[in-house]
Parts: C-alpha cells; structure tokens; sequence
C-alpha cells in the first residue's frame, strides 16, 4: 500500500509532460522519515529586501511554509546550538528551545505554540515554522501567495506592530508515498568556504541487470566516503567537493532493494546521494569515465517456505502494490507457498500454479511441519507452538513486524482514554523500533462501537505501512463468556473499508474469582474455546491479565493452553514507597519466572510495564530501566501507557 502515491503520482507527471502543462520539477525529500514526492513550487525568501539563496530551500510542509532554522537563524544574527533532542537559539538576549518533533518551543522558559511540529528534514535538516521564526525574532513577515514569497523585514525602531499574515497553503500537494526507518546522527549544517574549483554532479543514474543494482553518478569529484546506516536502511555517499548541477532530482524506484535516491547539497562544496534501501545490500564502488559506480547486491533473506492468507478474500496481483491489477483471490485458510519479497509484500505461488504477489500484512506464516488445526477443532493445546511456527521472535528488530509474531519485540498501549497514535508518534516508533501497538477499540459493558472501530480505520493503514502490527484489546468481565467471545470475534473480523485486518486480538482478563480457581479456570476455558472457534486462521490470541505477585490463584496454565501468548500487567508502582532500580527488576523478573513454574516453561510473556500515574507518581527513570532490563526474558515488552509517559521516560523507552 504504501507505494499507491508514487504511481498516482508517475501517472500524474506523464499526463502533465504530455499535455504541455507540466510547470515545475518535483524532488524526493524525507521528512521526519517518511519519504516524500514534493511538487510544490518553489518559495522565494527576501530578507531586507534581498533575496536569499540557503543550500536547503523553504518547503510547503502541513499547509505552513517550513525553512531550514540555520540558515535563517544566522541570517538574522543569531547564534544556533543543537543536541540530540532540540536545537537552541540565542537572540539578543533571548533564548529559544526547539524540540525535534514537537509542536511547542520554549522562549526564555515560556511554551508557544507552534503552527506545526519541528521537522528533520533529509535526515539531518531542522525546519521550523517560518511564521514562528518571525515572531521570536521581532520580525515583519508576509507572505505573497502570487509570487510565492515571504518578505522578512526587521522591526523599525519606532516600533511599529508585527504583520503576519497565514504562510500556508490549503492546496499544497505533498503526498507521502513510502516510510523509512532511517535513524542517523545530524549532518552538519554549519557553511564552508567555496572550493576554489569545486565539480559538478551532472546525474544521477539506476539500473538493475542479473540481480545487481547499479547506481551511477555522473562527477569527476575522487573525494568521497561511503558508508551504510546503522540501521541498514540507507547507504550514504558523500561527495566532498562537489556541487549539484541543476535538474539534478531524487528519484523512487519500484525495486525489493533500492527504495529511492536522494540528492543534497549538504555545503556549498559537498554534496549527500542517500540511497534508501528496501532491504540490506552489499555494496562496492567503483569509478571511471567521469562516473562513480555503485553496485549493490542484495542479501539473501529467510524467506519464510509458506504462507496462510488471514483474511476472508484477499487480492492476488501482479505486482507488489494495490496499484497493480489483480490476477484472482484466495479465501481464509488458504496456504500459499512463498518465492520471493519486495518490501511488506510476497511473491506466492498457489496451489492451481498461478505466480503474484500478496499483502504480507493479510498472512500468517505457516510451517508444513507443524500444520494450522481447523477452526473448528476441539484440540486447542498446541496452540502456541503452531502459531509460532518455529520462529524465534525478534527483540526489536522492525523486520519481523510483518513476518513473526505480533506480540514479539516492543509494545506500546492505547487504552479507549488515550488520543490516537499521531504520524509524530508513528514515525518515533519506527525510530525507537517498536513493533507493535495494542489499541483497545471495545469492552464488555459498551461493546464495539463505531467510533472505536474509526480508530481501527485510520490507523490500521498508517502502522502497517511503517511495519508496525496492531493488536486490538477489549476489555472482558467474562459475566457472560458467550457474549464476549462473539465481541471478541466481532473485533478480530473486523475489516476496514480499505480491507485492513488486525494482526491479533487481546482479552484483559481482570475480574475472576481469586478463592475459587476452579470456577476461575472454567470462565477462562469457556470463553477461550468459544473464540478461537471463530478467530480468522493463524491469528493470534492473547490474554491480558494480573502478575501472580497480585493474583497467585489465577488460571494461568489454562490461559497457556488457550492463549497464545500471556501479557502481565507488571505494573509494581503501586504506593508512596521510595522505589528503585531492584525493586522494578525484580517485580517484573519474578513475575516471568513464577507463570514459567505455573503454566510451563515454554509459554509466551510479554511483561507491560508501568507508565502511568495511579496517584503515586510516574515511576522513575531508575525504575523503569531495571524492569527493561527484566524484560529480557519475556518475548515481549511493551508499556502502558504511551500517552501517560513525560517525556524523559519516552526517551528512556524509545531508546532501549
């Protein structure tokens, strides 16, 4: 799905070159890590009357005209800092504080609000509202809609008032069309001294022959250093004395490796090619003729040998995209053997011979040797293992999202109280590696409303383009278990309009009987065979419930046999007292072991931590990295909840 907007797009720029209407060239910019496709045209700034001419130009981003806070900052006569977390200005006298991502800075102390969140932009750039700009500095600002200008002028002495019309545009067309888990240190932003014979990089090319990617550009510059990501999502080549010529573009590409390529001017005399990869690649270099060349071989990756399609019909393409036609479908059950992988899509062959591809999101991987029991089979023991199908979850790496276990990784939760996940928090996630997300969307007493399921319908898409799972919960008082399997099947089947399903369900599981374990086990079998008899194929089911420090006499062993996976609400903050590092490390470390002793060794944990205030305060940053680090040894981790966290606890999460 996500790479509906580049087609959209291709289509769109073949039409306008044709008609003879095409009016201005559109670039590939990342953003906050999603790559974009900008056709906006191009904004003009004057300063005092001149026009400025800054290495990153002003963007129309969220309706608001963006511009690259260095330049303008120093244009002023302001001195700029930065940290990994904010950038800082000084302006005769005053102080103001930026926080990357945010939608408020801080001048000397006070909060305003900004028109929008600060952007990084092309992985190292800091954009902020050019309106805020303005304002902190005292400046005159107008925007010229016709020419597409803003005129910055200084204050007059006599002191005349502020003019700050709107910098936005509603028609702006900006379209996301891909996500990108590139996470880098920030690029030097600072200006050097123009080489006195600097080259040109007249192109930028992309072949693809026997398997090999190649990437050619076109520049006699010898001074250059090439280096993967951290996270092997991109491959840097910095060219170190070197201009862009003009029409010199970035580029997406529809390739399992190659994402796209973007250009910048990173200094007046060096230039960035990144290249965003789809996944990992071995490169070499090369260079001749006037052109640097690099190759790119791709990875071998562990494909899983077959898939079961988790929905009731599901598309079978031509392509790895919804923007390709469709060849036939395939039912719920269906299995499906496994050729090939192109970003969250697989190539499959089907059982009657026919070759296309499928929506990895829409699938289970499924192991021949442990074969999937029928829905409607009584034998519910082995669940575990076969859902699993042999894999070994992932502790945080974003790859197995799509291709593991929903519950494997980092979490975080949503309650039906919490605000949604805004693209903000999305692009964190992707950032700081989480897998997955619970968002609770119904309970016992109000059912499964449609303003719960809209929840569902907005970020379903969002989360799976940036490789995210999302495990819907609801909350069961089990009173009367045959209602609340038929809810909990209502939320598992749920398909949104554009065809989204949930990649697992979960059941917090609170209110059984502590001094009667018989009845408390039968309530939790009961209502457990009920809903696995009408759970899609191979989707996972997952029991919310207490830790045995608070509830010792509860069923887990049946919750194990029933259950794919069991998440402890450790949350140990529970009191006035003076907690430290230990005392979360070991409440969530015996937690793990004590369900190990009570319902096996080899079921699934997932420990979810404590992050929110119940009238004793936030746990500590201390806290909450001894409880991280209990986790472990659970399959899972995740917190409760993300909205209720300060920030120094997000960073501590996010960064584990």
């Amino acid at each position: 799905m996500r790479r509906k907007g580049k087609y959209l797009f291709i289509f769109l720029l073949i039409f306008l070159i044709y008609s003879g209407t095409f009016a201005y060239a559109t670039e590939t910019y990342n953003i906050d890590g999603k790559n974009i496709f900008y056709n906006y045209p191009p904004i003009n700034i004057l300063i005092d009357g001149v026009k400025q001419n800054p290495n990153m130009r002003p963007l129309m981003i969220d309706n608001h005209v963006f511009v690259p806070v260095r330049f303008v900052s120093e244009k002023m006569g302001a001195q700029i800092g930065y940290d990994s977390t904010k950038v800082w200005i000084t302006y005769n006298g005053d102080k103001i504080v930026l926080y990357f991502y945010k939608d408020t800075a801080y001048v000397n102390d006070k909060p305003v609000k900004l028109d929008s969140s600060v952007k990084l932009v092309n992985y190292g750039y800091t954009y902020v509202p050019l309106r805020f700009i303005g304002e902190a500095f005292k400046n005159n600002v107008k925007w010229d809609e016709n020419t597409r200008t803003v005129y910055i002028e200084k204050e007059k002495e006599t002191g005349a008032q502020i003019s700050i019309t709107r910098l936005s545009n509603p028609n702006s067309s900006v379209s996301v069309t891909s996500q990108s888990n590139l996470t880098t240190s920030a690029t030097n932003q600072g200006t050097q001294a123009l080489s006195s014979n600097p080259y040109t990089i007249d192109g930028i090319g992309f072949t693809d022959i026997d398997s090999v990617r190649n990437v050619t550009i076109l520049t006699q510059d010898t001074n250059y250093n090439i280096y993967t990501s951290p996270t092997k999502d991109a491959i840097f080549v910095d060219l170190n004395n070197a201009i862009l010529s003009y029409g010199v573009r970035g580029f997406a590409r529809d390739d399992k490796i190659v994402r796209g390529i973007i250009p910048i001017q990173l200094t007046p005399t060096s230039v960035r090619i990144i290249i965003t990869l789809n996944s990992d690649a071995n490169y070499s270099v090369s260079q001749q003729d006037g052109k640097l060349l690099i190759n790119l071989q791709p990875i071998s990756m562990n494909l899983p040998s077959s898939l079961m399609v988790n929905a009731d019909v599901v598309n079978i393409r031509t392509g790895p995209g919804t923007q390709y036609d469709i060849i036939t479908q395939v039912n719920n059950g269906d299995i499906l053997s496994v050729i090939d992988k192109s970003g969250d899509w697989y190539k499959v062959k089907l059982q009657d011979g026919t070759i296309g591809w499928i929506a990895g999101w829409l699938t289970t991987v499924y192991n021949n040797s442990n074969q999937v029991t029928n829905n409607n089979s009584n034998n519910f023991s082995d669940r575990r293992v076969l859902t699993a199908s042999n894999i070994q979850p992932s502790r945080g790496s974003i790859g197995q999202a799509l291709t593991s276990l929903p519950y494997a990784g980092k979490g975080v939760w949503y309650s039906i109280y919490s605000a949604m996940p805004t693209a903000n928090d999305l692009s964190r996630f992707v950032t700081a590696r989480v897998t997955h997300i619970y968002l609770e969307v119904a309970t016992s007493k109000a059912g499964f409303l449609d303003e719960w399921k809209k929840r569902l319908d907005d970020l379903l898409p969002a989360a799976h383009r940036a490789g995210i799972k999302v495990i819907a919960w609801l909350y069961t008082d089990l009173k009367d278990t045959s209602y609340d399997a038929s809810l909990t099947a209502q939320v598992a089947n749920y398909v949104t309009p554009n065809g989204y399903r949930v990649d697992g369900v979960a059941a917090d599981i609170e209110e059984l009987p502590q001094k009667d374990p018989a009845t408390a086990s039968k309530m939790v079998e009961d209502y457990a065979t009920q809903t696995l008899k009408n759970l899609p194929a191979g989707m996972p089911f997952i029991a919310i419930t207490y830790p045995p420090q608070y509830r010792p006499n509860y069923p887990y062993a049946t919750m194990a046999k029933y259950f794919d996976a069991i998440a402890l609400m450790d949350y140990w903050h529970v009191s006035s007292a003076n907690y430290t590092y230990d005392d979360a490390k070991n409440f969530v470390s015996d937690s793990i072991k004590k369900v190990q002793f009570l319902a096996g060794n080899n079921v699934n944990i997932e420990v979810i931590l404590h992050g929110y205030d119940d009238g004793y305060g936030l746990p500590s940053v201390d806290e909450l990295r001894g409880a991280l680090d209990a986790s472990k040894d659970a399959v899972g981790y995740s917190i409760y909840t993300w909205n209720t966290l300060n920030d120094e606890l997000k960073d501590v999460f996010a960064n584990y």
